[in-house]
């Protein structure tokens, strides 16, 4: 016989939740966070940000050899290369996962994405505080370095931003016949001495200078033994002699390109250590401040303008294509000497080329002094 409802005691007669899971060997129903997360998975997160921490271990243990002949060493310089010049981006990707893991309320994985944050896009947001340039004694100086673009034809842009400009040395890679007219047309009465290696390809460049020559004139500097041009300048800077190299370095598009790019730079760094004046190295690095490159101009007591003066990310490329919709790249620069500071270094427009220029206002440091 059945039980009557009306005398049944609810607590006896209806079994609870906890009972009914229990004897059917299930666990409680637990409510799921939803969105973000349940599209696409904890573990895919989890597997990303772990990739991510590998590769910049990767790029932190790996030491490159510049002068090395093995193509898989040099294909694993390149890989950390490529982490290293796109760590930021990754950075940018890595805070993307941590806000959505904190809105999910997956503590774990937002605190485990932090250090990640933090070491990449830390700098960057570094570079955006206010900070007291260097002083330099006695007179100084207007320097500017600008990628022309060879295909570049849009030249009364340019041409125009570097009038307004109106730097006493001026540096000019991917310096093309064509360049060479248009710039002596419209500047050649500003600049009394010049040195031109124009070409049909992207590697002319040239030296337009207010300031005569010395040391017998501009001279051509060989890297790795390509005949790819990199000139040096010297000029005289109130009583002291500076060396100015004009510099373009192949692009990494390979791992034979990037032993290249290494060798080049190792050269480069000789020729300015035996140099016995203060040294200003200007020009297209293809190389950004994180790579192994440029810690290893920064071995040889080299320090960037931008680092001692300059403002924010300070990207130069790419400015042209779909690319310029990204976070950019600072792949150009202007070194100096610890005898030498900046006091500003701002970068331009480039109008009609695939770079932005660089333009330095630059001196001799005060005895004792040291940039930043």
């Amino acid at each position: 016989m059945e039980p009557d409802s009306t005398h049944c005691d609810a607590g006896e007669c209806a079994p609870t939740t906890t009972d009914t899971a229990s004897s059917q060997g299930q666990r409680p129903i637990r409510k799921r966070t939803g969105g973000f997360f349940d599209r696409i998975g904890v573990r895919v997160v989890s597997l990303a940000l772990s990739g991510f921490y590998l590769a910049l271990i990767l790029a932190a243990l790996w030491r490159p050899d510049f002068r090395t002949d093995s193509r898989l060493h040099s294909g694993l310089s390149l890989l950390a290369f490529y982490i290293d010049t796109f760590a930021f981006h990754g950075g940018v990707a890595a805070a993307v996962l941590v806000v959505a893991s904190a809105f999910a309320r997956r503590w774990l994985l937002c605190v485990a994405g932090l250090p990640a944050v933090l070491f990449t896009v830390g700098p960057a947001a570094w570079c955006y505080l206010p900070h007291e340039p260097p002083a330099v004694s006695g007179n100084s100086i207007t320097v500017m370095s600008a990628n022309l673009f060879g295909p570049n034809r849009r030249h009364d842009a340019l041409v125009r931003e570097i009038a307004e400009a109106d730097p006493d040395v001026l540096l000019v890679q991917e310096y093309t016949y064509q360049w060479r007219e248009s710039i002596n047309a419209a500047l050649g009465d500003r600049y009394p001495h010049v040195s031109a290696i124009p070409r049909s390809d992207c590697f002319g460049m040239a030296v337009y200078s207010k300031i005569p020559f010395a040391d017998g004139g501009p001279a051509r500097v060989s890297l790795d033994d390509l005949n790819l041009p990199c000139m040096k300048a010297t000029l005289r800077l109130d009583d002291r002699l500076v060396t100015f190299f004009n510099v373009h370095l192949v692009p990494p598009k390979s791992p034979e390109s990037f032993r290249r790019l290494g060798a080049q730079l190792a050269d480069l760094l000789d020729a300015a250590a035996a140099e016995p004046h203060p040294v200003v190295l200007a020009g297209d690095f293809n190389s950004t401040r994180r790579s192994r490159l440029a810690a290893h101009v920064r071995r040889f007591g080299l320090t960037g303008c931008h680092e001692q003066a300059g403002w924010g990310r300070g990207s130069t490329w790419p400015v042209l294509g779909m690319l310029r919709y990204v976070p950019g790249l600072r792949i150009d620069h202007v070194y100096l000497s610890a005898d030498l500071s900046c006091t500003s270094c701002r970068t331009g427009v480039g109008e009609g080329s695939d770079h932005r220029p660089i333009v330095a206002v630059i001196g001799l440091a005060p005895l004792g002094a040291s940039p930043r």
